[in-house]
């Protein structure tokens, strides 16, 4: 072999150390791995992973907790809010202390919780990137939007009801404030958090004029479930919230299950179907609550 050829092995083992162990490396590796959930579509789910995302994780084996580590970190560190949102008091203090407990869990938390088959993960990801929003015992995602499919999915009294509430109350599809729970937030799920969440809720839409209202999708707003989901429902529907059937959904069944002998009891016998229903409530309707009652 001559001197040209073993010039080029050094400089291709170089290559790969450059790729493999660099603080430059990894820098890349990072922003890559941001960029593929910058470029995807808004409208998709928490649950949603780019594929790219996926592969870099796949590909990085044994250090996959490292690196997904080392991307919320520099998500965390970018500092975004939603794009064109105007934050009140109450939701900077309310995205701050997410942000703290953020910062406690990348010392504290072990390799298991770095990982995007966690949705505790992923949602966290999502707040350091901008694209959710802290705002009491729920975060919301303040692009969203209701789908227009329910306008056909449910029959005609319901597509009628869907449009009135959505164009006449409303105004628009979108955008809305998707609200989304995580049980890391369990302290807060009672009467009391509910009624903060929706006092933070009014703040930001008197301080967005663009947001139509906030929506919410889940197997607790089914009337099936009587009384037991008061909390949640009772002040939205006594002050002019929309409740729509989505329909039955796997996911939705298990957790509706999961933690409710009766509910597993009344399932075996048939007797409950657990099915997501959404909720609707405009911001013309939140903002006169909130005002009539401050």
């Amino acid at each position: 072999m001559g001197d040209g050829d073993t010039h080029k092995d050094e400089q291709k083992v170089e290559e790969d150390l450059l790729v493999a162990d660099s603080p430059l490396s990894e820098g890349l590796a990072v922003d890559a791995f941001l960029r593929a959930w910058d470029e995807a579509p808004h409208s998709t789910s928490l649950s949603f992973v780019p594929a790219t995302a996926a592969a870099q994780v796949e590909a990085a084996g044994k250090h996959a907790p490292d690196l997904l580590r080392r991307v919320l970190e520099r998500a965390l560190a970018r500092g975004r809010t939603p794009t064109g949102l105007v934050l009140p008091g109450s939701m900077r203090a309310e995205r701050e202390r997410a942000l703290a407990r953020i910062r406690q869990d990348l010392i504290e938390q072990r390799d298991k919780h770095f990982s995007l088959s966690r949705p505790a993960y992923r949602r966290d990801l999502a707040i350091c990137r901008g694209v959710l929003l802290p705002c009491g015992v729920e975060a919301g995602d303040p692009g969203s939007g209701v789908p227009r499919r329910l306008l056909f999915s449910g029959g005609l009294r319901q597509g009628m009801s869907v449009g009135w509430t959505l164009l006449a109350r409303c105004g628009g599809f979108r955008p809305f404030v998707e609200l989304h729970f995580d049980r890391r937030d369990i302290e807060r799920f009672n009467a009391e958090g509910y009624r903060s969440l929706y006092r933070n809720l009014a703040d930001l839409l008197r301080a967005n004029p663009h947001l139509r209202g906030v929506t919410s999708a889940s197997w607790w707003h089914d009337p099936a479930l009587g009384s037991a989901f008061d909390f949640i429902d009772d002040l939205p529907r006594g002050h002019g919230a929309a409740f729509f059937r989505v329909g039955e959904d796997p996911h939705a069944t298990a957790d509706a299950l999961r933690f409710s002998p009766e509910r597993q009891r009344l399932h075996a016998e048939g007797l409950y179907r657990p099915a997501v229903w959404l909720r609707v409530w405009s911001r013309r309707d939140l903002l006169r609550w909130d005002e009539a009652t401050r």
